[in-house]
């Protein structure tokens, strides 16, 4: 007899059922997704369905919820009531008749049959507050509930994404991540986990930043034993959860606690600034909850303490105690820093990954890349993915996409609170001429450039500093594949911060363009570099100089930073294809041409009007 057990009213992540299935390999998973208001809905042998689809499901978060039932009507409605892959609504015969006395509810769940849609779905629809897909197969997928995005510090965050992205983690055996704290005021996120492994905060924190934006990790990890849950119903029992104490935190091991006077100290102010009882020496400030508002805080704190006025940019260099009481240390005893500490650059050096991408599948991919060119390629008709349209640079080259080829132009958009992505583009593009800030008096290639950016500008949320470009799993392998090439000009332009500030912007950023390239198909990267590659002061630079061995005499961050870059793309274009897979274009100084009256914010006065008195064009010197 076939022993089965059914999932019900809860969201089946996959890896949930990859352990359902290792642990107990004799029983068939059954789920049911089945609503008290409309019964059964969706149905489907988790078992079979895994055996014979076990390829396609690892690389998805969510388990199918089945096949809709006969005669029950699925539709997946945005919130204008377009349909869209957001809210799920039910419609057909098996609808409750309402609730008893509560007509506020009623009218909010059961809602009258939209417009355009078929009788057969009855005259009312069920919103379930579930949102999902309709897979290829015909298959529904509940990916979680409509009500558990919530707004932190303006930022829109989807909460069982970040439960999803905790049990992905291996040391991960079972998590629920909570609220906390009141509107208005300094919301945040709590993680209780269950460890599959020896584990601590710090190396879950590590983990999650790669694969999540700052604002979506929480600021607290509680470790539990098990999960508490309502036996009645098998959900989550918050009562039951332990009570989360802000002040104190248990989780700091022996080599993390304070064993100078100046680390004792220091650790004192962390505590009161960060509002934690237990701060690990080696923990940086940013991971235990740090933020700009508080740095400032940290720095006048010190100031008064220690008498050491501190600039923020050391903040980054010296996120840790252990590091930063180093720093106060040298600076009173004679007034600079004389810490000694390897180069950011030396592990980058000995590192010669693949990123991930084995040589058999990479030739084919190259076979199919050459074949473009026989069979006319479309580099100039096709799709291109383009970072760093929010920069002066990237709005420019935005601009001469749109005017002089017919792509079609993707640009990731880091998100911002409370703005749209497409609004970043353009505040940006009015902002340096390119659209115009009043129609009434657009010129004609102002216009023109309206037109063009609403038929073939895209804007997608994402990161380049995280996995997979911080895109959803749909976005980026449709990315992967629809992509024809990129154009890489993201990067942190700051002159002041040190290279461990910038090595997530210019560094893995680059490195996720270049899996991103080889991943789907071949999509070359044209890579936006910079003349700092070069050491200050030297002469006799070529277009296409080896700056190979000139990483030791670079001494600000964003140098280096554009350095390691631009190797990893040379090393790319060497070790997987020929020249036209990677190149890279080393920018000077930026500015427009005569007839724009802007030019980039990160040009000084003096230097532009030395660079305008010199040429009215745009200084590039380009390789590869």
């Amino acid at each position: 007899m076939t022993k089965q057990i059914w999932f019900c009213g809860e969201v089946v992540t996959m890896s949930l059922l990859k352990r359902c299935i290792s642990t107990l390999p004799w029983i068939h998973f059954i789920n049911l997704y089945s609503i008290s208001e409309c019964h059964d809905v969706a149905f489907v042998d988790l078992t079979d369905y895994y055996q014979k689809n076990k390829e396609s499901m690892m690389a998805r978060k969510f388990s199918p919820a089945g096949k809709v039932l006969p005669g029950v009507h699925i539709a997946i409605i945005g919130d204008e009531g377009k349909p869209l892959p957001v809210g799920i609504y039910v419609g057909g015969p098996t609808l409750a008749r309402g609730y008893i006395n509560r007509p506020e509810q009623q009218a909010q769940r059961f809602i009258p049959l939209l417009e355009g849609m078929p009788a057969s779905y009855g005259d009312r629809l069920y919103r379930t507050g579930d949102w999902g897909y309709m897979l290829s197969d015909g298959s529904l997928e509940i990916c979680g509930r409509c009500d558990t995005m919530v707004k932190i510090r303006g930022y829109s965050i989807e909460v069982q994404a970040v439960e999803a992205a905790l049990l992905a983690l291996p040391m991960v055996h079972a998590c629920t991540v909570l609220v906390s704290g009141e509107e208005g005021e300094d919301k945040f996120l709590v993680a209780y986990i269950v460890k599959k492994e020896k584990t601590t905060k710090k190396e879950i924190r590590g983990e999650l930043k790669r694969r999540l934006p700052f604002y979506m990790i929480p600021a607290y990890f509680v470790f539990l034993q098990s999960i508490p849950i309502v036996s009645t119903t098998g959900k989550l029992d918050k009562k039951a959860l332990p009570p989360f104490d802000r002040n104190h935190s248990d989780d700091v091991q022996a080599e993390g606690r304070p064993s100078t006077a100046m680390e004792e100290n220091l650790a004192a102010i962390w505590r009161e600034v960060l509002r934690i009882q237990d701060i690990d020496i080696h923990e940086s400030f940013f991971d235990m909850g740090g933020h700009s508002l508080l740095a400032t805080e940290l720095q006048q704190r010190i100031k008064e303490k220690f008498g050491v006025s501190m600039p923020v940019r050391e903040l980054f260099t010296y996120p840790t105690v252990s590091l930063l009481s180093q720093y106060i240390e040298a600076m009173q005893s004679n007034g600079h820093d004389n810490s000694s500490r390897s180069s950011p650059l030396d592990k980058i050096l000995t590192c010669n990954g693949d990123h991930g991408c084995s040589a058999c599948r990479l030739d084919i991919q190259l076979r199919a890349f050459w074949r473009t060119f026989l069979h006319r390629h479309h580099f100039s008709k096709g799709r291109v993915l383009l970072t760093g349209a929010t920069g002066f640079l990237g709005a420019f080259l935005l601009k001469e996409m749109l005017l002089n080829s017919e792509l079609l132009v993707y640009c990731l958009v880091r998100e911002l609170p409370n703005q749209d992505l497409m609004d970043r583009i353009k505040e940006t593009m009015r902002k340096y001429s390119i659209l115009a800030n009043d129609s009434k008096r657009a010129t004609e290639e102002q216009t023109s450039m309206e037109s063009l950016f609403r038929k073939r500008v895209i804007a997608m949320k994402g990161n380049v500093a995280l996995m997979k470009l911080g895109l959803s799993d749909d976005d980026y392998n449709y990315l992967t594949t629809e992509t024809d090439f990129i154009v890489h000009a993201a990067a942190n332009v700051n002159l002041a911060y040190p290279y461990s500030a910038l090595h997530g912007p210019n560094v893995l950023g680059t490195e996720n363009i270049i899996l991103f390239s080889s991943t789907g198909k071949i999509k070359p990267i044209h890579y936006i570099s910079t003349n700092g590659v070069f050491p200050h002061n030297m002469k006799g630079c070529t277009e296409d100089a080896d700056v190979s061995d000139q990483w030791p005499y670079l001494t600000d961050g964003y140098s280096q930073s554009k350095w390691v870059a631009e190797q990893l793309v040379h090393r790319a274009g060497q070790r997987a294809c020929p020249s036209p897979f990677t190149g890279w274009v080393r920018m000077r100084s930026i500015c427009t041409s005569l007839t724009s009256p802007r030019s980039s914010p990160h040009l000084s006065p003096s230097a532009l009007l030395e660079h305008r008195v010199a040429s009215p064009c745009n200084d590039i010197s380009s390789s590869g």
